[in-house]
């Protein structure tokens, strides 16, 4: 922009005395525009914008104007308009829609330079990357191909380590039980000239990159989270019905529900989808009665208890029955 201002002021300019040095100038500026894209670099902001779900009159609104949500995505369009050299997205989906996530893969598939993102969107993964770096017990080791590829690439390499341990420690059990600590010795002096084979192998094959571990087997353990939940009631249907419900909001002329018919019981595994506005957070409201029907009919069986987790979730919970350390 300031560009294209200093450009525009050389051109009207008057000034005669001036006149090469303002030509030299103006000329220069208009090699960095060329250089820059200026002529596309509208048309490249709307695709990128429209992409992550903003309208046309969204595209002319102020940054002030929008959620924490929304400024997210405006930070990952500013990322992907800049065009870097190396690209490095933190989780990029966190704050996107089904559609916006899906053109975002698209879109990335595209990209001609380098790229590193770390996401939990296997899809994305999948869709993207052709190597993944994994770290794992201090150490990152490459795998070729996406996401998919490095999942049984790995589970293969750990059926393979484990194996070894177990072979190694069969052994070592027996040279205990025999008391001898020369054939202690003997079985671990084997399996360190194993590794180092098995290390020296992977230099050669890698131009020295070392990514064999060197040592004695050891089991190799993936870390686990278990939840255990009680098994709930079994409840008579319906559990939960919305009947030809609508709903408004007093100070949103442009929004309105009608004819909402929802009917969920036991074992029902629902999800709404849609583009940001279009009502699902509203939709989860009525269902939880957290808004008021303004239309319609709500039947909620009288055992029915519910669990609840929104995305705005944190700002429920009274900051002084907390802390972060």
């Amino acid at each position: 922009m300031k560009l294209r201002a200093e450009a525009q002021s050389l051109s009207e300019a008057d000034d005669k005395d001036s006149a090469d040095e303002d030509g030299d100038r103006l000329a220069e500026i208009y090699e960095k525009l060329q250089l820059k894209g200026s002529d596309s670099a509208e048309a490249l902001a709307s695709k990128i914008l429209a992409g992550l779900g903003f309208t046309k009159e969204m595209q002319a609104w102020p940054t002030k104007f929008f959620s924490g949500g929304w400024r997210m995505r405006i930070s990952l369009a500013r990322a992907l308009f800049m065009q870097p050299t190396l690209l490095l997205l933190d989780e990029p989906t966190n704050h996107l829609d089904l559609r916006a996530v899906l053109w975002l893969g698209e879109y990335l598939c595209q990209w001609k330079k380098s790229l590193i993102v770390v996401s939990h969107d296997r899809d994305v993964l999948n869709t993207v990357c052709n190597e993944i770096i994994h770290l794992h017990d201090l150490k990152l080791k490459v795998y070729r191909g996406n996401f998919d590829d490095f999942e049984s690439g790995y589970e293969q390499e750990r059926r393979e380590n484990n194996k070894e341990y177990e072979k190694f420690d069969k052994q070592m059990k027996v040279a205990i039980k025999s008391g001898s600590k020369a054939q202690q010795d003997k079985v671990k002096g084997q399996a360190l000239l194993k590794a180092a084979k098995s290390k020296h192998k992977v230099k050669a094959s890698h131009d020295d990159d070392d990514r064999a571990p060197f040592g004695v087997p050891k089991k190799r353990r993936d870390n686990s989270v278990e939840f255990h939940f009680p098994e709930p009631t079994e409840l008579t249907p319906p559990l939960l019905q919305l009947i030809e419900v609508g709903f408004s909001y007093p100070n949103r002329l442009d929004f309105k529900l009608q004819n909402v018919d929802v009917g969920i019981d036991m074992g029902t595994r629902v999800a709404i989808v849609g583009p940001n506005g279009a009502g699902k957070s509203t939709l989860l409201n009525l269902l939880a009665g957290d808004l008021q029907l303004t239309e319609g009919e709500v039947r909620r069986s009288q055992k029915l208890r519910s669990g609840r987790y929104s995305q705005h979730f944190l700002d429920l919970l009274r900051r002084t029955q907390f802390s972060i350390c």
